[in-house]
């Protein structure tokens, strides 16, 4: 298979797996002018605490052992035995995990619910809530990665659809109409959990069996996933303690603030999260193959090119966004999303910087590369909260987080040496952030009409400086595509 074809192989299954993103958060946005209008930023910043809270949580239960499945999976070749050995070792693992801390969480629900959530009525019923939600969110993590293991874009899809698809509606409905405020969401997902869990016990009865958990294979798995988890927990923990300085300091309202802020820049996951779903896969599928360097290098330019063009265009309107889909109480968040947009993009290409270290199994310089921007981004928290207020945690978060990407393409290079294009590719970031910065600060003040057309003509003046700056790889990259074709 050509280069080409593999990378339109990766560019079909990303598009699959964007899809259901794409459908979620589009309902998510249809949503947000009822919600924002029902839920006051105080509300908002609950739900940003309940869901970092949960999230790093449940890094405990998964262990990064999500990893280790992607890695030994494959290692089976067609052994169709040794491929059920690995899901279900991993998911007997991740049952227990689930069970004793979700017992922990009720337990200690008293005093958490008042760390986490101030004196709130609600505070001791989140917590409780939390502990339920732990134990219903295992399964469909399995089956969520099981459809990728099976290389099935379109099962994934309608599953996370319909269950993303029936947490929104859920909560919604508690919102809306039951008027629960923030306990409401957690009401809606917890039950899209619960029913996600039944459908993931039918899918996979065949794959589940206690006969198929291997105690010397879950050794193994521990040993690859390990180093994976102090950065995990490093990088949500990163997100929690954002939300808790931010209520604590300044309050909750300021924190739902940035939370919305975080919420609009998270639309660009749409893409980054079909890229990363698919690449690991994909990455490791061709790793014997004798072009995989090139396809490799060309597939972080296109995806970086691409990348660039579309959080310009976020930064430059996402003023125009807040105004459509919220009200004028979440106005302010515009430059927090401007500033975590970029910070969701960078991020995101360590999946594609991670390839050397994953073909030769060094798994340790992520976990090195994360704690040591996690600890900056927490440093930096405290005196640009103090100087910015939540612009200034948006900073915190995207100054340490760039050394993540920087950590793990030099070290990778050294493990398994990729031609990638570093100095045209940074030269293409700094010219998409100077011309976002450029037209939030100076572009105020037109029509709508006119507004709208100076953005656009931004957008494609980065695109033709890019196009003239790679012009002789995409001189290439088109002649294959026309001799593809001819």
């Amino acid at each position: 298979m050509s280069a080409i074809q593999h990378i339109k192989k990766l560019a079909g299954e990303s598009v699959v797996y964007g899809l259901s993103g794409i459908l979620i958060r589009f309902v998510g946005l249809l949503m947000l002018p009822l919600l924002s209008k029902a839920l006051s930023p105080a509300e908002y910043g609950i739900i940003g605490m309940y869901s970092s809270s949960f999230y790093m949580t449940f890094l405990f239960v998964v262990f990064a052992m999500d990893s280790a499945t992607y890695r030994y999976y494959f290692d089976s070749g067609n052994d169709e035995a040794t491929k059920r050995n690995t899901l279900a070792t991993w998911y007997y693992f991740q049952l227990a995990t689930s069970v004793i801390l979700a017992l922990l969480l009720f337990l200690f629900r008293g005093p958490l619910g008042v760390f986490l959530f101030k004196d709130t009525r609600k505070s001791i019923e989140l917590v409780t809530l939390m502990s339920l939600a732990l134990l219903m969110y295992a399964l469909p993590n399995i089956l969520e990665a099981w459809y990728r293991l099976q290389r099935k874009p379109w099962g994934a899809f309608f599953y996370s659809v319909a269950t993303a698809g029936l947490s929104i509606i859920l909560s919604a409905y508690c919102i809306l109409q039951l008027k629960l405020g923030a306990i409401g969401f957690v009401i809606g997902q917890l039950s899209s959990f619960t029913l996600g869990s039944l459908y993931a016990i039918f899918t996979l009865k065949g794959w589940l069996s206690p006969k198929y958990f291997n105690r010397k294979l879950l050794g193994n798995m521990l040993r690859y996933a390990v180093p994976f988890v102090p950065a995990n927990i490093a990088s949500q923990a990163l997100a929690f303690l954002l939300n808790y300085y931010l209520k604590s300091k300044l309050s909750f309202s300021e924190a739902g603030l940035y939370y919305m802020g975080n919420t609009i820049a998270s639309v660009i996951g749409l893409v980054t999260m079909a890229v990363g779903q698919a690449w690991s896969p994909f990455a490791f599928s061709i790793a014997d193959s004798p072009d995989a360097k090139r396809i490799y290098s060309v597939s972080l330019s296109v995806y970086v090119i691409f990348m660039c063009g579309i959080c310009l265009g976020m930064m430059l309107f996402i003023p125009d966004l807040l105004r459509v889909f919220t009200n004028e109480k979440y106005y302010p968040a515009a430059w927090v999303g401007s500033i975590l947009i970029f910070n969701v993009f960078l991020t995101s290409t360590c999946v594609i910087g991670m390839t050397g270290c994953g073909i030769v199994k060094k798994t340790a310089p992520y976990a090195k590369a994360v704690i040591v921007a996690s600890v900056v981004s927490v440093a930096l928290i405290v005196p640009m909260v103090n100087l910015f207020g939540k612009e200034g945690a948006a900073l915190a978060l995207l100054l340490g987080q760039l050394i993540i990407p920087g950590y793990i393409f030099y070290v990778s290079q050294k493990y398994y040496p990729i031609p990638y294009e570093f100095g045209k590719l940074a030269i293409a970031l700094i010219i998409a952030f100077l011309l976002g910065l450029l037209g939030r600060l100076f572009f105020t003040d037109l029509s709508p009409v006119l507004s709208f057309c100076v953005k656009i003509c931004v957008i494609l003046l980065f695109y033709f400086s890019v196009y003239r700056l790679f012009m002789s790889e995409f001189n290439i990259l088109i002649k294959q595509i026309k001799q593809k074709f001819a």
